[in-house]
C-alpha cells in the first residue's frame, strides 16, 4: 500500500523521526493506538502502519468522500483491525472513542492543511479554477453555510472583516465592495468567478506584489470561516489536553500564521502553573500546567522537501506532550 498518486504528506521525515522516540515510550507503557485527526489521503498514517507492525490507528476525517476513498484504498489495514476510519469532525473524538480505547492511545497527529483531493477536485469550490462550485465545506452534506452563501448574502462590512481578520487581506474593504457590486449584477456561483473579482481589485494596485495568486487570502478566509477551522483547532487542543493520558504526544502541523499562533498560545498558557495577573501576589486561579513543548521551536521543511513540495514552505510542526 502506497500513498495516493500526487499526494505528498508534509514534514514526513520530521514526523517519523520524532515518532520513533514516542514509539519507545508507548511500548514501555503498553499502549498501541495512535490517532490521526485529519486522515485525508492517509500520508502520515500509512507511513506509520508500513513501519510499525504493532501499531493501530484511529483515523478521523469530516469529508465523506475522502472516507469512502480511504476505506477502499486501505481495506487491508481495516480488515486486520489496524486501521479504523471514522467519518466525523475531529472535535467529536472524545464521544466516539471509548474510554478503554482512549487509554490505549499514546499520541495523535493533526495536519490542519486542506488535502490535495479537496483542493483540486472540481465541484468542491476550493480551487481558483473551479467553474462548478463555491461550496468549500469539507463535509458538503452538512447543514452549515457554504462559501457561496457568505459571498452572496453577507454585507460588505462583514465580508471585509472576515477577509482581514482570518487571512490578513490588506485590500479587504475594496475586495468586499467589489464582491457586493458584482453580486448585484449576477449571483457569484463559482470559485473562478470570485477569484477573478479579487484579481481585478489587485490589478488596480500594480505596486502590490504577493508572490501567490491574488485571490489566495480571500478564498482561504472563506474556507476558514465556513469550516470553523480556528474554533475547531482550539476545541481540539483543549479536549486532547483533558482526555489524553499522561506522556502522550500531539503533533500539530499548521500552514497559516493564525493557526500557528493558536497552537503557540495554547502551549504558552497551558505549560504554565499560575496564570493570575502579575499584580496579584498570591495565586487565586489554581491553574496547573497540563502540557509541555517537545520542541521549543517549530519544525520546518528542509531544502530537499521545499524543492520537491512547494506546499511545505509554510508548514510548521509543533509537538505537545501532555503531563
Amino acid at each position: 500500500m502506497q500513498f495516493s498518486e500526487g499526494h505528498v504528506p508534509v514534514l514526513l521525515d520530521e514526523f517519523l523521526s520524532r515518532f520513533g522516540i514516542l514509539s519507545e515510550i508507548a511500548l514501555r507503557c503498553g499502549r498501541d493506538s495512535f490517532v490521526d485527526f485529519t486522515f485525508g489521503l492517509g500520508g502520515h498514517s500509512i507511513a506509520l502502519l508500513n513501519r510499525y507492525a504493532w501499531l493501530k490507528i484511529i483515523a478521523f476525517d469530516a469529508d465523506p468522500e475522502v472516507c469512502l476513498m480511504a476505506e477502499s484504498r486501505y481495506a487491508g489495514y481495516i480488515e486486520t483491525g489496524r486501521l479504523t476510519i471514522i467519518n466525523a469532525n475531529f472535535t467529536e473524538f472524545d464521544s466516539l472513542i471509548s474510554p478503554d480505547k482512549l487509554n490505549c492511545v499514546f499520541g495523535a497527529i493533526a495536519d490542519f492543511g486542506i488535502s490535495n483531493y479537496q483542493l483540486f477536485e472540481k465541484g468542491r469550490g476550493f480551487s481558483f479554477d473551479d467553474d462548478q462550485s463555491l461550496d468549500m465545506r469539507v463535509n458538503p452534506d452538512s447543514h452549515d453555510i457554504s462559501a457561496a452563501d457568505v459571498v452572496n448574502e453577507f454585507p460588505a462590512e462583514r465580508l471585509a472583516d472576515i477577509f482581514y481578520s482570518l487571512a490578513d487581506e490588506r485590500l479587504s474593504r475594496q475586495i468586499a465592495r467589489a464582491i457586493v457590486e458584482a453580486r448585484d449584477v449576477k449571483k457569484i456561483e463559482t470559485c473562478r468567478q470570485l477569484a477573478e473579482i479579487v484579481r481585478k481589485v489587485y490589478k488596480r494596485h500594480p505596486d502590490i506584489k504577493t508572490g501567490v495568486d491574488f485571490a489566495t487570502k480571500t478564498i482561504m478566509a472563506l474556507r476558514i470561516l465556513v469550516n470553523s477551522e480556528f474554533e475547531n483547532i482550539k476545541t481540539l487542543l483543549q479536549k486532547t489536553s483533558s482526555s489524553f493520558c499522561k506522556n502522550s504526544w500531539l503533533f500539530t502541523i499548521t500552514f497559516h500564521s493564525n493557526e500557528d499562533r493558536i497552537v503557540k498560545e495554547f502551549i504558552k498558557t497551558e505549560s504554565r502553573g499560575c496564570v493570575c495577573p502579575i499584580e496579584i501576589v498570591l495565586c487565586r486561579c489554581g491553574h496547573k500546567a497540563m502540557v509541555k513543548p517537545v520542541n521549543r521551536k517549530p519544525l520546518c521543511a528542509g531544502d530537499d522537501e521545499l524543492r520537491s513540495n512547494p506546499r511545505s514552505r509554510s508548514a510548521k510542526m509543533r509537538i505537545i506532550e501532555f503531563i
